[in-house]
């Protein structure tokens, strides 16, 4: 029995059928969208951390006020309270899990693209056998090598005799600004070479001696093989029968037996692209 006279005697009531299918509407809609982006978010479908956190934190709310919260005739002071606390519920669900969605999503983002940036790496050493690349076809390290310059042997002849040779001194003097045709240069004797390489300042004399370059074999998905030469930074279109791109190798570092003071073999070092070259 009511002990104060002053205060009125309430029957209790349940919650009313339509209230009931609200909150649990409520419930089950955000608690199936949070999982679902939550899912969206693991496949790597970008989605921001607060809404995913804001509709568990309803879900979190909508069950403390379905059984705490206010039902049936129950006084308006109470429900104003009690509506505040869910409201407080929300904002601190949100809160925490947004916290730790933003370091764990913010994570995965940089694990997949250290995935992605490694994936574009091709390493090469003269022992390793052929790497596959992008659009199914590989890649071989024949060698590495530098021209017989400044205070080296002075075959110039083993240089010109290259099947690469035009190429490989038109890339060099475009690079050190030498003034001279290449082919004056392919006809010069051992002798003329030396004397040539005498006239240039010294800093000139060691690079062109000293600027690596690779010889490497490229074969496409259906077979189609060709022996290109690489200098640091050059470009290579990896093309098929068909005449199709099917990826774009850069070379990114070339390091040759001089630069390598462990014995450890050459090295060519791709990052390679899909398509076509820029």
């Amino acid at each position: 029995m009511n002990s104060d006279p002053n205060q009125r005697a309430y029957r209790h009531q349940a919650r009313s059928r339509a209230e009931k299918c609200f909150l649990g509407g409520l419930i089950g809609v955000s608690l199936g969208a949070g999982i679902i982006f939550l899912a969206l978010a693991a496949w790597s479908v970008f989605l921001p951390p607060m809404g995913i956190a804001l509709l568990f934190g309803i879900v979190v709310a909508t069950l403390a006020y379905t059984f705490l919260g206010a039902q049936g005739n129950d006084r308006f002071d109470f429900r104003v309270g009690q509506l505040a606390g869910a409201a407080a519920v929300v904002l601190a669900v949100v809160w925490v899990s947004n916290e730790g969605l933003e370091r764990q999503l913010g994570l995965q983002r940089r694990l997949e693209e250290c995935v992605v940036e490694l994936n574009r790496r091709v390493l090469l050493d003269t022992v390793m056998p052929p790497r596959p690349i992008f659009g199914g076809g590989n890649v071989d390290l024949v060698g590495i090598n530098t021209l017989n310059g400044w205070k080296e042997s002075p075959d110039h002849q083993e240089d010109v005799h290259r099947a690469d040779a035009p190429f490989i001194f038109k890339h060099l003097f475009a690079t050190l600004d030498i003034d001279r045709s290449v082919d004056s240069v392919m006809k010069m004797t051992d002798g003329e070479w030396v004397k040539f390489l005498g006239g240039l300042a010294t800093g000139k004399q060691l690079q062109i001696g000293g600027i690596a370059f690779a010889t490497v074999k490229i074969r496409s998905s259906d077979g189609l093989e060709k022996t290109v030469t690489m200098f640091r930074e050059d470009q290579v279109p990896v093309i098929n029968r068909s005449g199709a791109t099917e990826a774009c190798l850069t070379a990114e570092r070339v390091l040759d037996v001089r630069e390598r003071r462990s014995g450890e073999p050459e090295v060519l070092v791709l990052s390679q692209e899909n398509g076509k070259c820029a």
